[in-house]
């Protein structure tokens, strides 16, 4: 029988990086060369994955899967202590370098705000513009042809 390391029973919330993109995924249980995860789409066996909760990162490769589960061996020893304790996770303080792609998407949905609004007036804008314009053309015309009648009437008088 094959020797296996003993294994923690665990509900730990955290994210999946894979050839997929990014997953939300539980831990549902831990040992110190791998994890057993719950996720909606498991990454096909030979898999690499990576897994963040806060600042801690597990990387590892997927070794068996199937509706909703799998299984993965870590490249390297699992720091119990810090995921089973909850260090690491969002509430913690993060170092200042270690959420640079967090505060790039910020930045970038940030100037997608400020472009959005930008259109959005600039649509406006346009928008009254031509109401403007149309209503300065009814004008001119009410305007011309109220002309016509009163020098008709004028001529008439």
């Amino acid at each position: 029988m094959k020797y296996r390391q003993p294994r923690q029973s665990t509900l730990i919330a955290a994210r999946m990086n894979s050839e997929a993109g990014w997953s939300d995924v539980v831990i549902r249980n831990l040992s110190t060369n791998g994890a057993m995860l719950q996720v909606r789409t498991p990454p096909r066996r030979g898999t690499y994955v990576e897994l963040r909760r806060g600042t801690s990162v597990i990387v590892g490769r997927t070794v068996w899967s199937d509706a909703s589960r799998c299984g993965i061996r870590t490249q390297d020893r699992v720091p119990m202590e810090s995921w089973l304790s909850g260090a690491g996770s969002q509430a913690d303080a993060i170092e200042p370098g270690h959420e640079r792609r967090r505060l790039r998407r910020a930045e970038r949905n940030r100037r997608w705000i400020d472009a959005r609004s930008f259109g959005d007036v600039a649509q406006s804008s346009a928008i009254t513009l031509l109401f403007l314009s149309v209503a300065l053309v009814a004008l001119h015309a009410a305007y011309q042809r109220l002309d016509v009648v009163m020098i008709a009437l004028r001529g008439a008088l």
